[in-house]
């Protein structure tokens, strides 16, 4: 499993905080969230891997991966703090 952060930009032009989610593949964690964010409203999803050693930034631990998706209400796409 690797550890995947994504951007939603929605057909209005709006775009989403980062999610994080643990997948096996892109296509699979863009999958996930665009489920999540409804496949009539999304235009496109822009996902990068987390490094491991990134991870415990976003609270999520690669040692013990799970089926959650994440939203960060609190974090911009370009940050490496939170405010």
């Amino acid at each position: 499993m690797r550890l995947f952060k994504l951007r939603v930009t929605y057909k209005d032009g709006e775009q989403s905080n980062p999610w994080t989610v643990f997948a096996e593949s892109f296509s699979e964690a863009a999958g996930r969230v665009e489920q999540i964010c409804g496949t009539d409203k999304t235009l496109s999803i822009l996902t990068q891997e987390v490094p491991e050693s990134e991870a415990l930034w976003w609270g999520r631990n690669y040692k013990a991966p799970n089926g959650l998706v994440a939203q960060y209400e609190d974090v911009a796409w370009d940050q490496h703090q939170k405010h």
